[in-house]
C-alpha cells in the first residue's frame, strides 16, 4: 500500500478482523544521534521525559505504528491539555496536522540550521499552546461526550435498550458539528480480505497452490486481515472514524476507571479499574479494588467491631509484652480474623459467621 508523501495527511488503517489500527503520519521526532534518525531508531517524546532535561534531539520524521484499534483515541481523551507536557506531546506527536498551517516565517524559525532544536521546537509549541489550547480541548470535550454517551459510562437506564451503534447514530443526530468530522475524510475501503506480502513468497497460481498455500501458512484462517483505509490532515477525523468503527465491536467497550478517572479499552462491560500504575508499583485495579473493599468494610458494624476488639487487643499486648501466653494468644487471633476476612473478601464466608466467631473469641 502506498500513502501520501504530504506531511499533513495522516494515513489510518482499521482491520476490524483482527481489531488493529495502523497509523502512518508525520512527527517531530525525538532521537539521541542523526544515526538514529537515518536508522529509523526514533522515539516520540513522552511522559518518562523531561522537559527540562533534554538530553536527546528533535528532528521530522514519519511515525507508524499497530495496536489494538481505538488506543490512539483513548490515548487523546486522557491528555490533560492544561498541563503543557501533555500538549507537548500531543503537538509534536501530530507534528503533521500543523505543518502545513504554518507560516513561511515559522517554518523559517524551525527549520533553518541548526533546525528543529529542542529550543527551537518548545519554544514553538509554547506560543501555539496559548492559542491552541481551548482548540484542542474542545474537540476533546466533544469525543467525551459522544463516548460518554455512546459506551453509557454513567449507566443509565433509557440508554440500556440500545446498542452502541444506534447510540452513535443519536449522537450524530443530536450533534451536526461531530458528525461533520466525518466529511473530512478520504476512503478506500477493503471489500475483502488479505494476507502479508510473506505469504505470496512461494508464488502460488493455480487454484491448488493457493488451496495448498492457505492450510500450510494460515490453517485456522487467523492471519486474514480486512483493511478500511482512510486518509485525512485533519487527526480528529481519523479519531472519529476510529470511534465509528469501533462500534462494530460488540465485545469491545470504552470504560472510565473509578480511581483514576482516566479511560480505557475493556473486553468486559463490568471492569470499572485500569491496568495503569497507580502509585508504589500497583495497578489501579489492585489499588481501587483494595479501597472499595476497606470502604466496604468501614461502612460495615460487624468489621467495626472488629476493629474495637482488635484495638482492646492490641492494647493488652503492649501492656503484656512480657508474657508469652498473651502474645501468643495476639497473634493466634490476629491471623485467624486475617485469614476470616480473605475467606469473606472470597465469598466463602459470610460477615454475619464472622460477627459470631467475634461473640465467641473476644
Amino acid at each position: 500500500m502506498s500513502f501520501d508523501t504530504s506531511l499533513g495527511y495522516i494515513d489510518l488503517t482499521l482491520d476490524l478482523f483482527k481489531q488493529e489500527e495502523y497509523l502512518f503520519f508525520s512527527s517531530i521526532c525525538y532521537f539521541k544521534t542523526k544515526d538514529d534518525l537515518y536508522n529509523k531508531n526514533v522515539n516520540l517524546f513522552g511522559y518518562n521525559d523531561d522537559l527540562n532535561k533534554i538530553n536527546k534531539s528533535f528532528d521530522l520524521g514519519e511515525t507508524s505504528y499497530t495496536l489494538p484499534i481505538g488506543s490512539s483515541l483513548i490515548e487523546f481523551l486522557n491528555f490533560n491539555f492544561d498541563e503543557f507536557k501533555d500538549y507537548f506531546i500531543y503537538f509534536t506527536k501530530y507534528f503533521g496536522k500543523y505543518y502545513d498551517e504554518l507560516t513561511a516565517d515559522q517554518l523559517y524559525e524551525l527549520e533553518c540550521p541548526p533546525s528543529y532544536t529542542p529550543d527551537k521546537v518548545i519554544t514553538f509549541a509554547k506560543r501555539l499552546y496559548k492559542s491552541d489550547k481551548s482548540k484542542v480541548k474542545k474537540f476533546q470535550k466533544a469525543f467525551i461526550n459522544a463516548i460518554e454517551f455512546i459506551y453509557n459510562v454513567q449507566d443509565r437506564d433509557d440508554l440500556k435498550p440500545l446498542n452502541f451503534q444506534q447510540r452513535f447514530y443519536l449522537t450524530c443526530v443530536l450533534n451536526k458539528n461531530f458528525f461533520n468530522l466525518a466529511m473530512d475524510v478520504e476512503n478506500q475501503p477493503s471489500f475483502t480480505f488479505r494476507y502479508p506480502n510473506e505469504f505470496y513468497s512461494t508464488k502460488p497460481k493455480t487454484e491448488r497452490q493457493y488451496i495448498n498455500r492457505i492450510i500450510e501458512y494460515d490453517l485456522h484462517g487467523k492471519k486474514l486481515a480486512n483493511d478500511n483505509y482512510y486518509k485525512s490532515k485533519n487527526i480528529f477525523s481519523a479519531l472519529y472514524i476510529t470511534l465509528y468503527h469501533l462500534t462494530f465491536i460488540t465485545n469491545t467497550y470504552i470504560k472510565k476507571c473509578k480511581n483514576c478517572g482516566k479511560y480505557f479499552l475493556s473486553n468486559k462491560n463490568n471492569t470499572v479499574y485500569c491496568d495503569n500504575i497507580f502509585e508504589d508499583n500497583k495497578t489501579c485495579k489492585q489499588v481501587g479494588s483494595r479501597r472499595a473493599q476497606k470502604k466496604k468494610e468501614d461502612d460495615n458494624p460487624v468489621y467495626q467491631k472488629y476493629r474495637c476488639i482488635y484495638a482492646k487487643k492490641a492494647m493488652n499486648a503492649r501492656r503484656n509484652s512480657d508474657i508469652d501466653s498473651v502474645q501468643e494468644q495476639y497473634e493466634k487471633w490476629k491471623k485467624e480474623t486475617s485469614k476470616f476476612l480473605d475467606d469473606i473478601e472470597k465469598g466463602t464466608k459470610t460477615y454475619e459467621q464472622f460477627d459470631k466467631w467475634l461473640d465467641k473469641n473476644k
